[in-house]
């Protein structure tokens, strides 16, 4: 594998794409091909793979410590594979806000913004676009309390959902706002609170 060749992972069969797309990205690290390792990190991160998937040392490093012991491989450590290992969280890290920017200088755009959202999760939870705001969603680690990045004079739908037994009663963040779903702009970070309370 040279830095011009990028196999491509295989298609879902037994394992899913998000898992193909892992074990390429573990293959492209083992062979440090740079261009590989940003292309699989990419790859996995769109397919949903967050960060401790793809950084997941601990369980590798007893087989690492053998492979290294078992092949003599004079210019590898387990402590430079750990070393290496961080160097892909890092760069895993940091590549979001890479890949925001970039769009951002592409399409002429204003900047981004935070937006952080809470409810309580036994009352409802909050929709953002088309991504559900509760406990099983892909990606979201704390529904109750989560926080992402937008883009600046983009239009935002944001909507509560009550769950049976309650109902919607208003925003905090936005005056009281009581409509349940809201197309809004911000212009800077933005906190919302969705309050629920139980129905009459």
């Amino acid at each position: 594998m040279t830095g011009t060749e990028l196999p491509e992972a295989p298609a879902d069969g037994a394992l899913t794409a998000r898992e193909k797309s892992l074990i390429a990205l573990a293959v492209a690290h083992a062979v440090q091909c740079p261009y590989c390792i940003d292309a699989y990190t990419q790859d996995a991160q769109q397919k949903g793979a967050d960060i401790e998937q793809m950084t997941r040392e601990a369980d590798l490093a007893p087989e690492m410590k053998e492979h290294i012991q078992r092949w003599q491989t004079v210019e590898r450590s387990l402590a430079n594979w750990f070393e290496q290992v961080q160097l892909l969280r890092e760069f895993a890290t940091a590549r979001p806000q890479v890949l925001r920017q970039q769009l951002v200088d592409y399409f002429s755009l204003a900047g981004t913004y935070t937006l952080r959202v809470e409810a309580e999760q036994a009352m409802g939870y909050v929709r953002v676009n088309s991504l559900d705001l509760r406990a099983g969603s892909p990606g979201v680690e704390n529904p109750g309390a989560w926080a992402g990045v937008y883009f600046l004079g983009q239009e935002l739908q944001v909507s509560a959902v009550p769950l049976p037994g309650y109902r919607f009663s208003h925003w905090e963040g936005l005056d009281g706002q009581t409509d349940p779903s809201l197309s809004l702009q911000p212009g800077a970070d933005l906190a919302l609170r969705a309050v629920f309370a139980p129905q009459d």
